[in-house]
């Protein structure tokens, strides 16, 4: 969505309606209001009325010198909410079970019960973004310097190619992932939050098939 008001204004300011309609949606409403907030809140755009404008963060994420670049710009855009920081500091910086968490979402800051349920999935998503590995170079994570030792996952196989690999176990709950190697420049990771089936793995293959339409080969040498 960012990458569209980019594309059209570059960093030049706009109306909240122009704004809106470049990302997608018909004008002003619940859900293009929620989207534009969220947006504002990983700080990928500011300012309000007529004059919304794309952030250099943001364009540093979108059109990046290096990996590195982008890297840092996605850690620190996933950093910025701070009602995510708010949660973690009333918990002790953990993250509760989820009833827990649902239930101080509905009674204490006025979540319905189903805005509750995204906003726990989101805050999980999040949290494992900023604590998978800074980078990967020849097939070897690199840590950040602040980072800490993460409890080992279930169910890990060998690594493959230096990079490690995890298997969900169908049926569990609770944070799983797979990480391989597909090429000698490309590594993927798939993150499953909450129960773990073969249905999940199914839709997961069905929603790869689609999104492949978007890429094309790169060229033979």
């Amino acid at each position: 969505m960012v990458d569209r008001i980019y594309q059209a204004a570059f960093d030049s300011a706009i109306d909240t309606e122009t704004s809106l309609k470049l990302m997608g949606f018909q004008g002003q409403s619940g859900p293009s209001t929620a989207a534009l907030s969220s947006i504002k809140q990983y700080g990928l755009i500011e300012g309000r009325d007529q004059a919304i404008k794309v952030t250099p963060l943001a364009v540093r994420i979108l059109h990046p010198s290096n990996d590195e670049e982008k890297s840092s710009g996605l850690r620190e855009a996933a950093s910025n909410p701070r009602f995510y920081a708010d949660i973690e500091k009333q918990f002790g910086g953990r993250i509760p079970g989820d009833q827990v968490l649902k239930s101080q979402l509905v009674r204490s800051h006025g979540f319905n019960p189903n805005g509750a349920d995204d906003f726990i999935r989101v805050l999980k998503e999040n949290r494992a973004f900023m604590e998978m590995p800074e980078r990967i170079e020849d097939g070897h994570t690199t840590e950040r310097e602040d980072s800490t030792p993460q409890p080992a996952l279930s169910s890990s196989r060998p690594l493959h190619n230096s990079v490690r690999m995890t298997s969900p176990q169908l049926g569990s709950i609770g944070e799983e992932s797979l990480r391989f190697r597909v090429s000698p420049e490309c590594v993927v990771s798939i993150f499953f939050s909450g129960p773990v089936s073969r249905h999940a793995i199914e839709k997961s293959i069905q929603y790869l098939e689609l999104a492949k339409e978007n890429y094309s080969d790169p060229p033979d040498d």
